[in-house]
């Protein structure tokens, strides 16, 4: 889903998972606590990051639980919630040196678009929530993007953009992102949970502007 046109050939790219990196929060929580079904959601969530659940029948039991919110909710909730100090600046930074960030996330479309409005990232690739008559039936529309699909996306990005593998990089957080942190030539993470650490070259947790540097380190930038 291209969100803004890209003016450039990227020389490079870039993947940011969204929930715990580009914004400090997890959008399905957040959901949860509209709903009232916080605590039932927080528990799967918590498995599904931690590696303990699969990720895909986690993700449709937590849709399940938010079922009947109203598609208003995503929209607001995008516009409130809070970005990752230097999360702009950094996708503007790669962006200048013609490195297409880009958005790949398990979260949701409906709510990273509006966030993505204080963030700049030209290209955003999400799951999208079902609704009818404008109420959410607890399911997924379209196709799921499930953890093994991260790194099939990459492939497919990096085919369709003709870049080469070498420029290719992920900052990503959780169990859910191995797949594309195996397939990237410099793997990144910001607050990343301890079982994926063993996947990340380097990793930061204050501003996310500290993978800059690692990009320039690395000869990538």
């Amino acid at each position: 889903m291209v969100v803004s046109p890209i003016e450039y050939a990227p020389k490079g790219l870039v993947c940011f998972d969204f929930d715990s990196v580009l914004t400090p929060i997890e959008i399905i929580d957040e959901l949860a606590k509209i709903a009232g079904v916080e605590n039932q959601v927080c528990e799967i969530t918590c498995k599904a990051m931690n590696g303990e659940l699969d990720y895909k029948s986690s993700l449709l039991k937590r849709v399940q639980l938010i079922k009947g919110l109203h598609v208003n909710v995503l929209k607001q909730l995008g516009e409130r919630i809070p970005i990752t100090p230097g999360a702009k600046e950094t996708i503007e930074y790669l962006q200048r040196n013609k490195i297409l960030p880009v958005i790949i996330s398990g979260g949701f479309f409906e709510v990273i678009i509006e966030a993505n409005r204080r963030i700049g990232a030209p290209l955003i690739l999400a799951n999208k929530l079902n609704a009818v008559n404008g109420v959410l039936t607890g399911e997924v529309s379209g196709l799921c993007l499930t953890p093994e699909s991260k790194g099939e996306l990459l492939a497919y990005l990096v085919y369709l953009f003709n870049i080469p593998m070498s420029k290719t990089a992920a900052v990503c957080d959780g169990a859910n992102d191995v797949s594309l942190l195996r397939k990237v030539a410099l793997p990144l993470g910001f607050k990343p949970k301890d079982p994926i650490k063993s996947h990340i070259r380097y990793w930061s947790g204050n501003d996310l502007r500290e993978i800059l540097g690692y990009l320039v380190s690395e000869n990538f930038i």
